[in-house]
């Protein structure tokens, strides 16, 4: 089962009464799981199928998508009730002023009624026989039995856009909604590139994929290189040397009247010395015939009449800080416009990395400005510095700190004129290793203060506990006075009970002799509170 199609993810899909894909035996391989293709090409999708015996195959179709609860939508294209539009071609390519015939084969079960063509991008269908930018374009050809075929001649790039074919019986109009064939019109232009030193590069182009695979024909000064030069890369191709004065251009075999503009117009900007004005040059970068006539434009308007500041059809003298473009062309070829040329616009500053900018990091500032010419030079500034910071597109600030914290902006300049961005603010976050450093350091201090006030406390209560001593130890002051001051139970110190063990009786003043031989150590401690002595 295979498919050929423009570029897109495609699923193979088979239906049978109550069967679903994947299940019970039934499977479906894919030659390939991934496909890349260029756009505008052909591409061919192929797979094979296997089912159960007792199963039969009504029908196999190809699909893009599949939502829940849609049917899936073939691309052949059919419907519920097995009326069926196929398009020839999906994608068509050709070039302004041919011919393109589109054509369809179709399947009505039912006596055909009326059948036409129309475009997508209208609100209500319109038979493009009745369109009246169609009139006298547009031809019908065929039957349901032949492929039924649009036929549209001169055509135009508005012509660009997706035609569809419908017919209606007594009881059944085919859907509108259906896709139908996408057509594109497009011109040929030669592209000119730098090649080897003292070359260039042609390049016969189209803005989109011309169809069938066309050849291409080139011409010098109107006559055409039957033969491939050894300068030539390809059909589309040619390289000529920059000095040439020759006049080349480009078609496609079998339109050869449709040839592609001979000449490249662009404009020239010369500032004058000392003046605030500039002169602009048509220039080509060939050599015209027959004397032209050269023709301004001005914000895409035609300047009709040569301005005082005209010095010849080809130059023009403006102011050099205008905001306005201009653009040229030659009389006759009023189509092929020159790039306009204009100051710098849309001038903005990015920068990157973004996200939050840490002291310590490196951030680089872009500038970008649309102009033609390009900009030559870009000029960095920073608010409220007098002298600039930089020159070139990109700026860039290394090792950042608090000091670099502002607004910057920068100044683009081409030979028309010059242009500002807005300014952009930077800020210079505190990097989060000094912030951690600083919440240890006051920590461990904490920490510190806590353990010298543990120990100053320890300290106070050792000290206190010796003054409770020396006051029990003053309780006799003179050992021959018999006058006791009463003691503090809650200063007492272990003295009291060495004393109490010597007094057992307090209201006795008769003592027993000491054996020194069998003195206890408690007689030491007697003898310093009483202030005997051995």
């Amino acid at each position: 089962m295979a498919l050929r199609t423009a570029g897109s993810v495609l699923v193979a899909f088979l239906w049978s009464v109550a069967v679903v894909l994947g299940q019970n035996g039934w499977s479906v391989t894919y030659t390939t799981e991934s496909i890349c293709a260029l756009k505008g090409s052909k591409v061919e999708l192929t797979c094979s199928f296997s089912y159960p015996r007792r199963h039969k195959v009504t029908s196999t179709f190809w699909f893009t998508k599949m939502e829940t609860g849609v049917e899936p939508e073939d691309l052949g294209v059919q419907d519920q009730n097995c009326n069926r539009v196929t398009y020839t071609k999906r994608r068509i390519c050709v070039l302004k002023g041919s011919t393109v015939d589109i054509s369809c084969t179709y399947i009505g079960y039912y006596s055909t009624t009326s059948t036409f063509w129309f475009r997508s991008d209208k609100s209500t269908p319109e038979d493009l026989t009745r369109d009246p930018g169609y009139t006298g374009r547009v031809k019908y050809t065929g039957t349901n039995e032949d492929p039924f075929t649009l036929r549209i001649s001169g055509l135009r790039e508005e012509d660009s856009a997706e035609y569809h074919f419908t017919f209606k019986t007594h009881n059944f109009e085919w859907g509108h909604s259906f896709p139908g064939t996408t057509l594109t019109v497009t011109g040929l232009q030669v592209k000119v590139t730098p090649a080897a030193e003292g070359q260039k590069t042609l390049t016969c182009s189209t803005t989109c994929t011309l169809t069938d695979n066309p050849t291409y024909i080139w011409y010098k000064n109107g006559q055409r290189l039957d033969e491939p030069t050894s300068q030539q890369y390809s059909s589309n191709m040619l390289v000529v040397w920059d000095s040439s004065v020759n006049i080349y251009s480009c078609a496609v075999e079998g339109q050869e009247g449709l040839h592609s503009p001979v000449v490249c117009f662009q404009v020239k900007v010369t500032p004058q010395q000392f003046s605030e004005y500039k002169t602009l040059t048509c220039s080509t970068t060939c050599i015209l015939t027959d004397n032209p006539t050269y023709i301004w434009y001005k914000n895409g308007q035609r300047l009709d009449e040569p301005t005082s500041q005209q010095h010849s059809s080809n130059t023009l003298v403006v102011l050099g800080h205008s905001v306005d473009n201009y653009s040229c062309t030659v009389e006759h070829h009023e189509d092929f416009h020159s790039p306009a040329v204009y100051a710098p616009k849309n001038t903005s500053v990015s920068v990157s990395p973004s996200g939050e900018i840490v002291e310590g990091s490196s951030v680089t500032l872009t500038c970008s400005s649309d102009a033609n010419p390009p900009v030559d030079k870009y000029t960095w500034y920073k608010k409220n510095v007098a002298s600039t910071k930089a020159s070139g597109q990109s700026y860039s600030i290394t090792n950042i700190s608090s000091e670099d914290r502002g607004e910057y902006y920068c100044e683009a300049q081409n030979g028309r004129g010059s242009m500002n961005s807005t300014a952009l603010m930077i800020i210079v976050a505190v990097k989060q290793t000094s912030v951690m450093t600083a919440a240890v350091g006051i920590i461990v201090l904490v920490l510190v203060l806590i353990l010298c006030l543990s120990g100053l406390m320890w300290f106070r209560r050792s000290t206190g506990g010796s003054d409770a001593t020396a006051d029990t130890q003053s309780v006799h002051p003179d050992c021959n006075s018999d006058t006791y001051t009463a003691l503090n139970m809650r200063t007492m110190s272990p003295d009291y009970d060495t004393l109490a063990s010597v007094h057992p009786d307090p209201n006795s003043d008769t003592y027993t002799p000491l054996n020194m031989k069998t003195r206890s150590p408690e007689y030491d401690t007697l003898a310093n509170v009483r202030g005997l002595s051995h």
